[in-house]
C-alpha cells in the first residue's frame, strides 16, 4: 500500500523498504496473540475513498463494527488483524 518492497528474513522478521530510504523492521512474536495487536498503523490520505479501495484490493477487509463514523475507515489486514485505518486529511 505504501510502495517499496517487503522481505521476510530467515530469522522470521519482516523488513519493509521504501525507495525514499525509509524502512521498517517488523518482528514476529514468538507467542500467540492473546490481546490487542502489537502494531497499529494509522495511514493518512487526502482521498479516503481511493485509499480504502486500494487497501481492500490488496486484501484488507472492513471493520465497521469497530468504527463506522465516516471520518476514517478501520480495516483488517489479510490475516484479520485490526491494523489499518485510512484517515481523511
Amino acid at each position: 500500500m505504501l510502495g517499496g518492497t517487503v522481505e521476510v528474513h530467515p530469522q522470521g522478521y519482516g523488513h519493509a523498504a521504501h525507495p525514499g530510504g525509509l524502512g521498517a523492521r517488523l518482528p514476529a512474536g514468538a507467542e500467540p496473540k492473546t490481546g490487542k495487536n502489537r502494531l497499529h498503523l494509522d495511514l493518512r490520505s487526502r482521498d479516503l475513498t481511493t485509499a480504502t479501495a486500494q487497501a481492500l484490493a490488496l486484501g484488507a477487509t472492513r471493520a465497521d463494527e469497530i468504527y463506522a463514523g465516516g471520518r476514517w475507515q478501520v480495516l483488517r489486514d489479510p490475516e484479520g488483524n485490526e491494523s489499518v485505518s485510512s484517515a481523511l486529511v
